[in-house]
């Protein structure tokens, strides 16, 4: 990294705070996906929803390699501070970082849309949901789209003197339309499974449990707003004033892969639970009542989740 302190130009660095939340996110993204990865494969259930959930996985691992890329370039500090060439390099890490994201969370709310017709497959919520989808692509492209244009060509977006640009506004205010809709999203994925698994016979412990860990998307929808609010007009200094919208971006996508593969590992607990028992049985003083019980147990299960309930925990990947 280059830089040429100017006189009166402040020497903060806040790249830090990008590659702190980059490598606190990294491992927790992907050991989830993996491991719901292995609960589908291994109850042969893999879908649309894993396939697409994994793309993002991947994704986010790029925007994190970026994001490291980006701070040793020069990314948290003013652009005062940094030589040409290390604003151009940061610049361009941006744009593609924002594509990107873009397409990230448009792969995340269709996972999630995708797990949901597992649940719920009746014909008009599917062409809800299908709608649904259809508008998250709309408006990802959108961001996209106002991202390539603002410059011609488009490499003088982070080389201002190679081209000519247009005003800022046009991308910011598209920005806003993507990040207000993925709020949207955000709430209707987050609270959809929630009515529709309240509905069904299930026991009230497992309801709960189902409900907060799929309403833990919500928690997603508070850094897209925070992503959103911290973007402004002013593009002298992106080095440094973008930095924080870097930072909250990384926690909206990490939060949202880790929450949409929640659920369907519940299907993990089941799974050492069920071990454990079986274990019980073998090596246990009381493996006779242990049976006993254990069956009982499977019993009341299988009445309780019969129908409706049953298949959609089944689906959902989180079946006892």
């Amino acid at each position: 990294m280059a830089t040429t302190l100017r006189p009166g130009c402040n020497p903060e660095d806040i790249g830090y705070m990008l590659l702190i939340t980059t490598y606190v996110f990294f491992a927790p993204t992907i050991v989830t996906t993996a491991l719901r990865l292995w609960v589908r494969g291994r109850d042969k259930a893999l879908g649309g929803d894993d396939a697409t959930i994994t793309v993002a996985c991947l994704l986010s691992i790029a925007l994190g390699a970026i994001n490291i890329v980006g701070v040793a370039s020069g990314k948290g500090h003013h652009a005062c501070a940094l030589e040409k060439s290390a604003i151009v390099e940061v610049g361009k890490l941006s744009w593609i970082n924002q594509v990107i994201l873009f397409i990230t969370l448009c792969l995340i709310k269709t996972s999630i849309c995708l797990l949901l017709l597992r649940i719920k497959t009746t014909k008009h919520f599917s062409w809800f949901i299908y709608v649904i989808i259809a508008c998250m692509s709309l408006t990802t492209l959108e961001a996209i789209i106002a991202l390539m244009v603002e410059c011609t060509p488009v490499y003088a977006f982070w080389n201002r003197s190679a081209g000519k640009c247009r005003s800022p506004n046009l991308r910011i205010y598209s920005i806003y339309v993507q990040a207000s809709f993925s709020v949207f999203t955000d709430l209707l994925c987050s609270l959809l499974p929630i009515v529709i698994l309240w509905k069904l016979q299930l026991p009230t412990r497992k309801k709960m449990g189902i409900c907060v860990l799929m309403g833990l998307g919500l928690v997603a929808t508070s850094f897209a707003a925070l992503r959103a609010s911290s973007l402004g007009l002013n593009i002298s200094d992106t080095t440094y004033a973008y930095t924080p919208t870097g930072t909250w971006m990384t926690i909206e996508v990490n939060l949202g892969i880790i929450a949409a593969n929640l659920a369907p590992l519940r299907g993990l607990i089941s799974y050492f639970r069920h071990r454990k028992d079986a274990s019980s049985n073998i090596y246990g003083s009381h493996s006779g009542t242990q049976r006993s019980r254990t069956a009982d147990r499977s019993q009341l299960s299988a009445h309780a989740e019969r129908g409706d309930a049953h298949h959609a925990l089944r689906r959902l990947g989180s079946h006892d």
